[in-house]
């Protein structure tokens, strides 16, 4: 089944830049370079064969593909956040480990 994935990172690449309809806003919130972003979203759209933005002097546009790609991701997206949240243990539950060692040894 994961051979059949497109990229992951393109994919997050590609949602914040959709959001955003900035490659600089996306890269700035991924901590990406915005060559980094766009080459994200360049090998998702590779792998999908489709072109997801219409890129106009910074300011790129979603396509008819990309607005119909992101209406898809982003109940699949919601899904995996509240599948996350579901096992992730409750801050006040989390127990801290205090390893007390000689200076020397540490």
């Amino acid at each position: 089944m994961a051979a059949c994935l497109p990229p992951l990172r393109g994919i997050e690449a590609f949602v914040a830049a959709a959001h955003a309809l900035s490659f600089t806003v996306a890269a700035a919130r991924l901590n990406l370079s915005v060559s980094a972003v766009s080459r994200r979203v360049a090998s998702l759209e590779e792998a999908l064969e489709v072109v997801l933005f219409h890129r106009f002097n910074r300011a790129p546009r979603l396509t008819t593909a990309g607005k119909r790609y992101l209406a898809a991701l982003e109940p699949a997206l919601d899904q995996l956040a509240e599948a996350s949240d579901a096992i992730r243990p409750p801050r006040g539950d989390r127990q801290l480990l205090k390893i007390d060692v000689l200076q020397s040894f540490a």
